[in-house]
């Protein structure tokens, strides 16, 4: 492989938009949504055979190994414990093909999305804007059949005819997209990088889209995004947005939730279930139940609490990760986001950093956004879906801006 600076065209980039369009489909429920989703871990496998064997040469043996700094041994750290956990500790429930192929979906993301693509986009400013307009058409078109199902009648999926979902498989999976597009919307407008005259009425349809599925945790995590981006562009304009934001709440948001039954105490149980099986031995605590297994033994065990949604999981992307993996990978994952960005702002005075300024505030809008979203879902850990690869993407951003930022100083 090439260094990837110095990569000059994007061919290199086809087997990574395949995987993107791939995860997103799998999220639908357009047809053969399922019969891939069902082989989407093969596939992904294969698409980084298709990457290697394109890409692949003797130079790439030869490229320097990432220096261990304090970053990359929580990294290591995360990657030894679920690797520990796997395979050590709970192979008699991850033996099977479809275990092992979805723990190295993990890698098979993080070396594509978290390492390659987003040291592509950080060298070329060009390349991440033409990145952020295929997921702005991406919405257009997504928000637009969206809302014209919605209204007519004529719903896509007839699951949940009273919610805009459109072509995805549930209103906050749907929801998830927004918290993704309506940033970079917003980005575009506080950069002037687009016409207002085309760009605002973008951005008006897609929110009127994410108020219309009625998901309370996408209010929370495209709202927290915008309020973080307008914080970082401007102070001033970020205490007038607050204002709009809170008026916009009691006379209009408020509406939108009060029409959807109040699933907290649901959501409540769901969590207390998981926690009982993280705290119940420590065994499970430091190392999990297995990738799939958790799901099956969670199932069970919620109804012991009360539960009786069809839900198969804690709808909390931390504790679903624990009750898989373990607290062990839970919190050293954890504390290896946190040192990202906190490495940033230590690095923030950097000429590299100020360069990139307004598009880290992006990344980092769209990476908070998606995890306090997350505290109520738990969509973000799949990896079958489409989130927690643009999640890497963004989150790979910051990382590599950073890197480049210690390379120059």
């Amino acid at each position: 492989m090439q260094k990837i600076s110095e990569v000059d065209n994007n061919s290199d980039l086809v087997p990574i938009v395949l995987l993107l369009f791939a995860n997103l489909y799998t999220s639908t429920v357009l047809p053969g949504s399922g019969d891939l989703f069902r082989v989407i871990y093969y596939f992904q496998f294969f698409l980084l055979m298709y990457f290697i064997a394109v890409n692949f040469d003797f130079k790439f043996l030869l490229q320097k190994i990432p220096t261990l700094n304090f970053i990359n041994l929580f990294f290591l750290l995360s990657t030894l414990t679920l690797l520990f956990s796997s395979f050590v500790k709970n192979i008699e429930y991850n033996s099977k093909f479809n275990s092992i192929f979805k723990i190295f979906s993990y890698f098979i993301l993080i070396y594509l999305c978290f390492y390659y693509l987003s040291q592509r986009l950080t060298a070329n400013d060009s390349l991440f804007e033409k990145f952020l307009d295929l997921i702005i058409f991406s919405g257009v078109i997504l928000s637009l059949i969206s809302l014209v199902s919605f209204f007519t009648g004529l719903q896509i999926n007839v699951t949940y005819p009273q919610m805009a979902t459109g072509v995805f498989m549930h209103p906050n999976t749907a929801s998830h997209f927004y918290t993704i597009l309506i940033p970079i919307l917003l980005y575009k407008i506080l950069s002037g990088k687009s016409k207002l005259v085309i760009i605002l009425p973008i951005f008006l349809l897609c929110v009127t889209a994410l108020l219309f599925t009625f998901s309370r945790a996408g209010y929370i995590g495209t709202g927290l995004a915008m309020i973080t981006l307008i914080f970082f562009k401007s102070k001033k304009i970020f205490i007038f947005s607050l204002i709009i934001f809170i008026a916009s709440y009691f006379f209009i948001i408020n509406d939108f939730i009060a029409t959807k039954e109040d699933s907290s105490i649901s959501r409540i149980i769901l969590w207390i279930t998981a926690i009982d099986m993280i705290t119940r031995d420590s065994m499970h605590m430091i190392w999990g139940y297995g990738v799939f297994n958790a799901l099956e033994v969670f199932q069970n065990e919620k109804f012991f609490f009360g539960s009786r949604e069809v839900v198969p999981d804690p709808h909390n992307s931390f504790l679903l990760f624990s009750i898989q993996f373990g607290l062990l990978f839970s919190v050293s994952l954890t504390v290896f986001i946190i040192v990202i960005y906190l490495k940033l702002f230590f690095r923030r005075t950097n000429l590299i950093i100020k360069k990139h300024f307004t598009q880290i505030f992006l990344a980092i809008s769209v990476t908070i956004g998606i995890l306090f979203q997350n505290m109520f879902e738990n969509i973000l850990v799949y990896p079958e879906y489409y989130v927690m690869p643009f999640y890497l993407i963004f989150l790979g951003y910051i990382y590599n801006t950073t890197i480049l930022a210690s390379d120059n100083e």
